[in-house]
């Protein structure tokens, strides 16, 4: 066997994306030589307990509220491709560290 470690953020869009894939990879295939251990990974472990507001957040992340679209226009596209249920609209604040707890 072969033993796949994978670091994953519970909450990141990506990495939900990335795990239906390999799910659905690993189903469709179902005599594969790999063991899968998932390593929780938070990160953004600075993130106040209080979160802090979804539109500060992500332009201070990604510099600007258009490449903010651009990312998350992505992310939506990429999960709709896959039938997964992503919607960011509903979504004012960021509590990244309270999601991990809780």
């Amino acid at each position: 066997m072969i033993k796949l470690d994978i670091m994953s953020d519970p909450i990141c869009p990506w990495c939900y994306i990335g795990k239906t894939q390999l799910d659905r990879a690993l189903a469709a295939n179902p005599d594969h030589p790999f063991t899968i251990e998932w390593h929780p990974f938070q990160l953004n472990p600075s993130m106040p307990a209080e979160g802090m507001d979804r539109r500060a957040y992500l332009e201070g992340k990604f510099g600007s509220k258009a490449a903010a679209v651009e990312v998350y226009g992505n992310i939506e596209r990429q999960a709709q491709a896959l039938g997964l249920p992503i919607n960011f609209g509903q979504r004012t604040v960021f509590q990244t560290l309270l999601t991990h707890i809780v």
